[in-house]
């Protein structure tokens, strides 16, 4: 049960903004012999297609883009960079809590939840880099096929990233939130092994597991709601060994970023893999009573309630 809920003014200079740096890109492009696909390489950090959005001046690039593009064109980044503005702190406040809260089916949560999307499309998104666009569709996409189960509500946005998240050495926030919308859909999906990332799977966790200590907090916190969506997924394939790794990968980032929010999660796995793995009913219902313990703690009672029912289906 539990495992699958888991002003004018401004316009005019943006606009202008874009035109500049669209019409620079294009012309050192073209003075240094390059087509777009030799400019894009592998297209791990920059895409044909996103390069012809920008070079059209349909789209503001983020400063990882353009940095990019200065290294490529052997250019001073200052030379390429338009007038950079910093991102509104109510929105990087509104993204925040979209990337670390955990509604829980609870109405009350998904009210918020939906509140901070409609101001951010409301005052927000026509001016969001791409980048930061795409970070607030997915995060859209991820709440409507959570509370749907609709899979074929993701399946278009993951069409035109997945070959590119193929290429990746390395994740990026955009990329971990594209996996965590797969693995949700993986999730939802009856037929997983016909599911485009199945094959994907085991290199995409692997990545996931390995600790390369420079994410940001709140990447930590997506790399954590994505592992714990991976765990659900071995859980139902019965890959135990692959269960305790990221089991252990989890701990290892909650003892990291001291934050204890899903640490009833944990337990609750915990408690299966005792359950399942080692059939060990007396450790299991120590973790369920962890579990429970630190749910009441943090006053989540819709989780509360959910774990109480999780265990009565598990000791059937």
């Amino acid at each position: 049960m539990l495992l699958g809920i888991i002003y004018s003014g401004r316009t005019i200079t943006m606009v202008e903004d874009l035109r500049k740096f669209a019409t620079l890109v294009k012309k050192y492009r073209k003075q240094k012999g390059m087509t777009k696909e030799e400019l894009c390489q592998d297209e791990s950090e920059l895409t044909v297609r996103q390069l012809t959005r920008i070079e059209s001046g349909l789209s503001r690039p983020t400063l990882t883009k353009i940095n990019f593009l200065a290294e490529r064109l052997d250019m001073n980044l200052f030379s390429l960079m338009p007038d950079y503005t910093e991102l509104p702190k109510e929105y990087l406040d509104l993204k925040y809590q979209l990337l670390r809260n955990t509604t829980y089916s609870d109405k009350r949560k998904i009210y918020e939840e939906e509140k901070r999307f409609e101001i951010i499309y409301e005052n927000y998104y026509e001016d969001l880099p791409e980048e930061e666009q795409l970070i607030v569709d997915i995060l859209t996409t991820i709440s409507d096929v959570n509370e749907s189960e609709l899979i074929e509500l993701g399946n278009h946005l993951l069409e035109d990233y997945l070959d590119q998240l193929k290429k990746k050495n390395t994740y990026t926030l955009n990329d971990l939130l594209l996996i965590k919308l797969l693995l949700i859909i993986m999730i939802h999906d009856d037929d997983i092994y016909c599911n485009p990332g199945w094959q994907l799977l085991p290199q995409i966790v692997q990545r996931l597991l390995v600790d390369d200590g420079e994410l940001l907090i709140y990447q930590q916190f997506v790399l954590r709601d994505t592992l714990f969506l991976a765990l659900g997924l071995f859980f139902r394939l019965g890959d135990y060994k692959k269960v305790r790794e990221i089991l252990d990968r989890l701990i290892q980032i909650m003892e990291r970023t001291q934050d204890y929010q899903k640490k009833s999660l944990i337990d609750m796995f915990e408690w299966k893999y005792y359950l399942s793995f080692k059939n060990d009913k007396k450790e299991a219902k120590k973790y369920y009573e962890s579990a429970i313990h630190f749910a009441e703690m943090i006053k989540e009672d819709m989780l509360l309630k959910k774990l109480k029912q999780e265990w009565q289906q598990d000791i059937k």
